[in-house]
């Protein structure tokens, strides 16, 4: 996943903060993706929406957006199947 942030440069330098090799964002996701891969998309749909609005009034924290994104790539693979 890819945020773009204005004003902020990419390089060797800056670190990614949403994406593996954060462990924060690395521990959220995979917890979340191993609690919800088993169940139905609607269920879990505004779980997902309550994260994004999470991230709205708390800050894009790695763990609020690991926990999106892993609601999402759960909800894609069992829509998809």
């Amino acid at each position: 996943m890819e945020i773009i942030i204005r004003g902020r440069k990419e390089g060797p330098d800056v670190p990614n903060l949403y994406s593996d090799a954060n462990p924060r964002y690395r521990k959220a996701y995979y917890e979340t993706l191993e609690r919800v891969s088993k169940l139905d998309p609607k269920t879990i749909a505004p779980e997902r929406r309550m994260m994004i609005k999470a991230m709205r009034f708390q800050g894009k924290t790695p763990e609020l957006v690991a926990k999106a994104a892993a609601i999402r790539a759960a909800m894609t693979k069992e829509i998809n199947r």
